[in-house]
C-alpha cells in the first residue's frame, strides 16, 4: 500500500495477508520477475507465441504514369476516417510538382482515388518537401515545400473519394533552413518547425486556423550539438517525430554521426534535453539516405539510417525518460549490396515493429533498446527490368495493412501483417521469485509490488509483449503497470481493461 509519512512523503509498504499476490503451481519453469499468464487448468507459465505473425505481399500498383525525369516519393500517411494512405510525390516535369495521391486499399489491391498537385513550378528542391497528418479523424493532411528561399504550405482534406485544397501560403518570417521538418499537435493545433541553419538547429512554432497557419513565434535559440555541414548528408539528416508530449529530432551532427535529443512541449515550448549520439559510425553521405523513426509510445523508438562504413543499413532502438535518451546497440538490416533507403514504422495490429528496404520487409520487437530477431521477410513485388527500391517510407493502417512507396520506380504496395498468436493476454501478475515445474510460488497480482525487474524508468508505465517482454509505454490493451524504480514495478491492470 502507499502510505504517508508526517513530513509528507509517500513510499510503498507491504500489507498482511498477501494483498496483490497469491500462490500459484507452475506448469513449467518460471523466471522471477517474468510475466506469467493463467492456463486453463488454474496452473500459470511463461508467455509464449504458438504461431508467428503471417504476412502477405499484396499487388503493386503505379502512381504515376506520366513523362517524367525524376519521380521520388516523399512520405506516406494513413488516417483512419475514411481509412485512406496520402502518398506525398515528387515530380521533375517541364514545371516541378509536389503532388498528393489518396489510395484505398481491397483485397490486397490499390486504387489510387484522387491526385492534387500542391504546387507546380520551377525550381522547387525535391530535398526541401515534407507532410504530416494534421486530423486522423478528418483525413487531413498538410504539405510542404520551398520556392526561391521562401517554404509554403498547403492543406488537404480527404472526403468521399477526392481531395479539397486548401490555399497555398507562405511562412511569415523570411528565414528558411536547409533542411525543414515539420511535426503537428492536434490536441494544440499548434505546429511545429524544425530547421537546420547554418550549423544550428532552432524552432519556430505557428497555430493552425482554417487551412492557415498564424501567430508565428520567433526563432527560438540554438538546440542539440552543431548539425553537420556536409551538403548532401544534411539535405535528408534531420528528422523529427510528436508523440503525446514528447518531441524526438534525430540529425546527423557535425562529426556525421547519428545524434538524437529529445524536448517536452508545452503550448509554443519545448524544453530539450542533452543530445545522444547513437552510432560511432558516419552516415552515408548520399542525398537519398533518409533518417526514418517509428514510434511505438512517448518513450520507445526505432530509428532507421544507412551509415558510410561499412556502408549498411541500419536500426536502433532508443528509450526515453522525460528528455533523457538511452542508445541502444545498432543492428544491421541490409548490406552494401542494397540502394540507399531503409525505412521503419510502428505496426499497432501486429504488435510489432517492421523494417523495409528494397529487398524485404522485416518484422521485429524491441525489448528495452535491443532491436529482437528480424523475422517475416517478404520480397517487394517485381517491377521488370527497374531496380526494387523500396523502403523510402512505410506506414500502417488500422486493418493490419502497411502501405510501403518505392523511389525511382513509381510504385505503391501494400502488404498485410497479421498478429502473432499469443498468449500474452492471459497475463495474470509477475513471479516473485523463480518457480519449478510443478512446484508453487508467489506471483504478484494488480496492486502488488514486484521487486524482480532490471532496467525500468521510474515513473514509465509498461506493457506486453508478445513475447512476455515488457516495454516502456502505455499500449491498449497491453498496460499492465507503472515503474517505482530501475528494479521495482506497481501492477496496476491486467492488461484486458480490469484493474
Amino acid at each position: 500500500v502507499l502510505t504517508a509519512a508526517g513530513d509528507g512523503s509517500t513510499s510503498f509498504a507491504a500489507v498482511s495477508g498477501g494483498g496483490g499476490s497469491a500462490i500459484f503451481t507452475a506448469s513449467g519453469a518460471v523466471t522471477a520477475g517474468e510475466v506469467v499468464v493463467l492456463n486453463a487448468n488454474g496452473t500459470v507459465s511463461d508467455t509464449s507465441i504458438s504461431t508467428q505473425a503471417s504476412a502477405s505481399v499484396g499487388t503493386k500498383s503505379d502512381w504515376d504514369a506520366g513523362s517524367t525525369t525524376v519521380n521520388l516519393p516523399k512520405k506516406v500517411h494513413h488516417t483512419s476516417g475514411s481509412n485512406v494512405f496520402h502518398v506525398n510525390v515528387f515530380l521533375s516535369q517541364s514545371n516541378d510538382v509536389s503532388r498528393f495521391l489518396a489510395v484505398t486499399e481491397g483485397s490486397g489491391t490499390l486504387t489510387v482515388q484522387d491526385s492534387e498537385d500542391l504546387v507546380s513550378a520551377s525550381g522547387i528542391d525535391h530535398r526541401k518537401t515534407d507532410s504530416v497528418v494534421i486530423s486522423d479523424t478528418a483525413d487531413k493532411v498538410m504539405g510542404f515545400w520551398e520556392l526561391s528561399n521562401t517554404v509554403y504550405y498547403r492543406l488537404a482534406t480527404y472526403s468521399g473519394g477526392s481531395y479539397t485544397l486548401g490555399t497555398a501560403r507562405s511562412f511569415s518570417e523570411g528565414n528558411y533552413g536547409q533542411r525543414d521538418v515539420f511535426a503537428f499537435d492536434s490536441s494544440t493545433n499548434i505546429m511545429y518547425r524544425i530547421l537546420r541553419l547554418g550549423a544550428d538547429l532552432k524552432f519556430t512554432t505557428q497555430t493552425l486556423t482554417g487551412d492557415e497557419l498564424t501567430s508565428q513565434s520567433s526563432l527560438s535559440s540554438k538546440f542539440g550539438t552543431d548539425v553537420d555541414g556536409g551538403v548532401n548528408i544534411n539535405d535528408y539528416g534531420l528528422e523529427v517525430s510528436l508523440v503525446g508530449s514528447t518531441i524526438l529530432v534525430v540529425y546527423s551532427n557535425d562529426s556525421d554521426y547519428l545524434t538524437a535529443i529529445a524536448g517536452t512541449i508545452s503550448g509554443t515550448s519545448i524544453s530539450f534535453g542533452s543530445a545522444v549520439v547513437l552510432s560511432s559510425q558516419a552516415l552515408e553521405a548520399n542525398s537519398n539516405c533518409t533518417i526514418g523513426i517509428a514510434r511505438k509510445s512517448e518513450t520507445e523508438a526505432v530509428i532507421s539510417y544507412r551509415d558510410a562504413s561499412p556502408d549498411d543499413q541500419m536500426l536502433v532502438a532508443i528509450s526515453m525518460s522525460g528528455t533523457t535518451i538511452t542508445g541502444g546497440t545498432p543492428v544491421e538490416i541490409g548490406d552494401s549490396s542494397a540502394s540507399v533507403n531503409v525505412s521503419v514504422t510502428w505496426h499497432e495490429v501486429a504488435g510489432k515493429y517492421v523494417a523495409s528496404n528494397e529487398d524485404f520487409y522485416k518484422s521485429f520487437t524491441v525489448g528495452g533498446t535491443t532491436v529482437g530477431t528480424l523475422g517475416n521477410s517478404l520480397t517487394p513485388a517485381a517491377t521488370g527490368s527497374s531496380t526494387n527500391t523500396f523502403g523510402r517510407d512505410i506506414v500502417s493502417g488500422s486493418n493490419g495493412q502497411l502501405m510501403g512507396i518505392a523511389s525511382g520506380v513509381e510504385f505503391i504496395q501494400i502488404v498485410t501483417f497479421a498478429a502473432d498468436v499469443t498468449d500474452a493476454d492471459n497475463f495474470v501478475g509477475l513471479a516473485e521469485g523463480a518457480i519449478s515445474d510443478g512446484a508453487t510460488g508467489s506471483v504478484t497480482m494488480v496492486g502488488g509490488v514486484n521487486s524482480n525487474q532490471s532496467n525500468l524508468t521510474a515513473g514509465s508505465y509498461y506493457s506486453i509483449n508478445n513475447d512476455g517482454s515488457l516495454s516502456a509505454g502505455s499500449v491498449s490493451g497491453r498496460t499492465i503497470g507503472r515503474a517505482l524504480s530501475s528494479s521495482k514495478i506497481l501492477v496496476t491492470s491486467t492488461g484486458t481493461g480490469a484493474s
